[in-house]
């Protein structure tokens, strides 16, 4: 929780400008995956580590999806995003973007491209079991009835701490000042994270 409360601390000086729907979609994005982290934590303290991985896969697509707002997405589809749907309508007003194509897209922007290693190599390890959890698969099914191994929970956290290393680069990238104590961060919290390089 300690590493959350500081992840909190350096982003909460960002000011979003509401007006600028990249700004605030990315904003919005990497508020919920904070939450989510937060709920992975608060779950797996009180022992009950299941749902905690049903909610890694959206962690990490509303990480993706800010890192994506952030290099990739069109002026027109923010706008489209948030244009409220007509009276009774219930569906997207922006289409949704598959993870793929996203992971693909920020992939071929120089300042994203080396985030977008990090993010694949989260994804190889731990994507079968992420879609598994949240669709009811052999992982759900198998855990639902055999206790999570410790050190696996403690992976889960890790992980979750890396999305959110990722995740308060993608906001901050545009504003100086934040680099040094993000490397603060890195450094006193080894022990929470898995092998990462620092932010350049």
């Amino acid at each position: 929780m300690l590493f959350q409360a500081a992840m909190a601390a350096l982003c909460e000086g960002v000011e979003t400008d509401r007006a600028d729907k990249r700004e605030l979609t990315i904003a919005s994005l990497s508020n919920a995956a904070r939450d989510l982290a937060q709920g992975q934590w608060l779950l797996i303290t009180a022992d009950n580590p299941l749902p905690a991985y049903a909610l890694v896969r959206p962690m990490f697509e509303y990480v993706v999806k800010a890192i994506w707002c952030r290099v990739y997405a069109k002026d027109d589809w923010l706008t489209r995003l948030w244009t409220p749907p007509e009276v009774d309508v219930i569906k997207e007003t922006a289409p949704q973007r598959m993870l793929k194509e996203m992971l693909d897209n920020i992939a071929q922007h120089p300042p994203t491209a080396q985030i977008h290693q990090k993010l694949v190599a989260l994804y190889d390890a731990t994507g079968k079991a992420m879609h598994s959890f949240v669709h009811g698969g052999i992982y759900a099914n198998v855990h639902a009835l055999i206790e999570i191994p410790m050190e696996q929970q403690l992976n889960l956290l890790r992980n979750s701490n890396a999305l959110l290393l990722l995740n308060a680069q993608t906001l901050l990238l545009p504003y100086e000042g934040w680099r040094d104590d993000y490397r603060a961060i890195q450094s006193d919290f080894q022990d929470v994270l898995p092998p990462f390089d620092p932010v350049h």
